[in-house]
């Protein structure tokens, strides 16, 4: 990231969070300096109606309070309207705040990171360790369990007082591979041994990873 120059034109992406900031429920386009962003610290990472858009990195809650002009963020999810490459560069801004913000120090030796110039990395700073990570991924998977016209939903402990139902979904772990997950997930959730015959679909973002 580089800091901005007051001239500097675009769509701006500042987030808080999972949350983001809107203006009558649009991204801000136009000059930097219109939205009190000079200086700040920001990376282009796509096209937004024909223009650059400009990640903005998140600030400590305190520098936020003194600089951010009293603004209001908004929940992600209220953009789902969005064509799905647009709303999955959002969610792409928001992930890569949230790598930056998590991973500002050293997770080996405690030292400063720092963002490296040929990928997306933060890299440590004291020459002696150069520890380099990267965004860390987590593939998940949803998965309807049908019979005939039925399909399977459960109640999970964490809803029982909203008798929520929901289909099931987990994450897959180190080695397995989509279908081992879903086989695994609903076997510990049901005590049920499921087939897979096909993937049907994938997915990015808003809509469930893999579509059984």
């Amino acid at each position: 990231m580089r800091p901005v120059e007051p001239t500097t034109q675009g769509a701006w992406l500042l987030t808080q969070g999972s949350n983001i900031f809107l203006i009558e429920g649009k991204l801000p386009e136009g000059k930097a300096e219109d939205f009190q962003l000079t200086g700040r610290l920001a990376m282009e990472i796509g096209r937004w109606n024909g223009a650059p858009l400009w990640l903005v990195a998140e600030q400590e809650e305190k520098q936020r309070a003194e600089q951010d002009g009293g603004r209001e963020y908004t929940s992600l999810r209220s953009q789902l309207h969005l064509p799905e490459a647009q709303f999955n560069l959002l969610n792409r801004g928001v992930e890569i705040n949230h790598f930056l913000k998590t991973h500002r120090f050293c997770g080996k030796c405690g030292s400063k990171m720092a963002m490296t110039k040929e990928e997306l990395a933060v890299q440590c700073e004291n020459s002696a360790c150069g520890y380099r990570t990267y965004p860390v991924i987590c593939p998940s998977i949803i998965v309807a369990v049908r019979r005939g016209r039925q399909i399977l939903l459960a109640n999970h402990q964490r809803h029982q007082q909203e008798k929520m139902y929901t289909t099931l979904a987990g994450f897959v772990e180190v080695g397995e591979s989509f279908e081992q997950t879903v086989q695994r997930e609903v076997f510990e959730e049901t005590g049920i041994q499921v087939k897979i015959f096909a993937i049907l679909a994938a997915s990015l973002g808003r809509s469930p990873i893999l579509k059984w």
